[in-house]
């Protein structure tokens, strides 16, 4: 029986997610995880969850994401300007969505915003009222479900699995479930220091079966500020930890908690599970 996940509802939130390819077969080689990377990325930009660090093993994935409360103010006037601003609407499927189906999307809305209600005819503003209460009602029918989707962490990781699903099974001719189960999800929670193991942990992960000590060694140098951001390397959204500790957003505590951390020395002999 599957429990119920557990989320978090108080502004920013931290979450470990883990998932494995179904027997845990080998099947992610180098081009299997250089498409993983893009399309992480791409799921990041349009869902608004934020990729913190990552790692793409042979069977299975970690992921470090942060979510916004959905509920809270800052995300319901992200939500409201994306239903009010077409422009800023379609920039958001983007990295999605093909070419020709925001050109669709963007036709259909226009439509709408052109077309009169057929049942309010008349210039009086009570039915003027009423005529832009009926177009607002008709672009939410075609917005409201892929806002649905945004600042959701069951449908971030989900989509993810799904899309990378749909085009492994078309590059190598078969059918059914690529994955064993749901993904699993640990809140993150606790003194800033915890966030930065976890990171570390995800980041460590990069070197099982390879150089071990040479990527333990790199993981320190990625929590203290350092790192340069290649394709070999951790992937660790650099925005918060980069430049000396520079902070922004949801990173201010993952910078503080990284100060703490032990030096390399130490830290290669900290256990990790596998």
């Amino acid at each position: 029986m599957r429990s119920r996940r557990l989320l978090d509802d108080q502004g920013l939130s931290y979450y470990h997610c883990l998932s494995r390819v179904i027997e845990k077969r080998f099947i992610f080689e180098e081009k299997e995880r250089e498409y993983f990377r893009k399309l992480i990325r791409r799921q990041e930009a349009f869902s608004g969850v934020r990729v913190l660090t990552w790692t793409c093993l042979s069977n299975h994935f970690h992921v470090l994401v942060a979510v916004e409360e959905k509920k809270g103010a800052k995300v319901q006037a992200e939500l409201r300007h994306l239903m009010d601003n077409d422009e800023t609407f379609l920039a958001r499927l983007k990295p999605l969505y093909a070419p020709s189906a925001l050109e669709d999307m963007e036709k259909l809305l226009k439509h709408i915003r052109a077309t009169l209600n057929p049942d309010q005819t008349d210039a009086d503003g009570e039915r003027s009222r009423k005529h832009l209460e009926w177009k607002m009602k008709q672009i939410a029918r075609v917005k409201q479900p892929f806002l649905d989707r945004m600042h959701d962490l069951s449908c971030f990781v989900g989509e993810l699995k799904q899309r990378i699903s749909q085009w492994y099974n078309l590059k190598t001719d078969r059918q059914g479930p690529l994955w064993e189960d749901r993904f699993k999800s640990v809140l993150v929670q606790g003194s800033p220091g915890v966030l930065a193991t976890v990171a570390a942990y995800i980041d460590l992960k990069c070197g099982e079966g390879g150089d071990r000590e040479g990527t333990e060694a790199m993981a320190v140098v990625w929590l203290l500020g350092g790192g340069s951001g290649t394709e070999s390397g951790p992937r660790r959204d650099l925005r918060g930890v980069r430049g000396g500790g520079r902070c922004q957003s949801g990173w201010s505590g993952l910078a503080a908690g990284a100060s703490a951390l032990p030096g390399a020395a130490d830290f290669r002999r900290c256990p990790t599970s596998r």
